[in-house]
């Protein structure tokens, strides 16, 4: 999975995986990451709730960079709980 390079011989070390985005346009962003030739190991979503692909930036940032797109109501509740940083914009 694309974790496993992650997991460290040392169970007392903690390792950044990735940055999590929300999106507001999945098929474009999918398109623009494969224009600037990242790879996407993964993606998928819950029907009626997100969609998600997770980049391999890891040559350019150390980290794998995850974009989601939340489905309105349903998708908000499902990530209501997640820490985030929210821009004074």
């Amino acid at each position: 999975t694309i974790y496993d390079d992650s997991i460290v011989d040392n169970p007392n070390v903690i390792r950044l995986h990735h940055l999590g985005y929300y999106i507001d346009d999945y098929q474009k962003t999918l398109k623009r990451l494969h224009s600037l030739d990242y790879d996407i190991p993964a993606k998928g979503g819950i029907p009626g709730v997100l969609e998600y692909c997770y980049a391999h930036t890891r040559k350019d940032t150390g980290l794998f960079s995850e974009f989601v797109k939340l489905d309105d109501a349903a998708g908000k509740d499902f990530f209501a709980n997640v820490p985030r940083y929210k821009s004074k914009k």
